[in-house]
């Protein structure tokens, strides 16, 4: 009995994982922006609850920081930043910061860019 209750934990906990994965793989699928070159856009993950409603998600811009500041030179929707100090001023979630590192990664950036497009 308590072998198959632990079978049984064991299996919920590998399917949430991987759902999770998927779910996440899902949510990053960076899109080249039309009108400027080596920047991609892509959703973060649903935020939790909060004053602004749960579900929202933010938009982010990344790419190579001569790619970024080009595309966003003339813009006050969003300026472009080291990734690595976005990552460390705490203002993304553990799970966005993950999404963000894998998303620069899969993208082969050498000095990835972020910009924040808002919600």
């Amino acid at each position: 009995m308590r072998a198959q209750r632990s079978f049984f934990r064991y299996s919920i906990s590998g399917l949430f994982f991987l759902s999770t994965i998927a779910y996440t793989a899902a949510i990053a699928q960076p899109k080249q922006l039309n009108n400027c070159d080596g920047v991609y856009e892509f959703y973060g993950n649903p935020s939790p609850a909060s004053n602004r409603g749960s579900g929202l998600k933010i938009l982010f811009y990344i790419g190579e920081r001569e790619n970024i500041l080009q595309c966003f030179k003339n813009s006050r929707m969003a300026i472009g930043k080291p990734l690595h100090e976005q990552l460390s001023s705490g203002k993304y979630s553990k799970i966005d910061e993950q999404l963000l590192r894998s998303t620069a990664m899969q993208l082969e950036l050498k000095d990835p860019y972020l910009a924040n497009g808002g919600i």
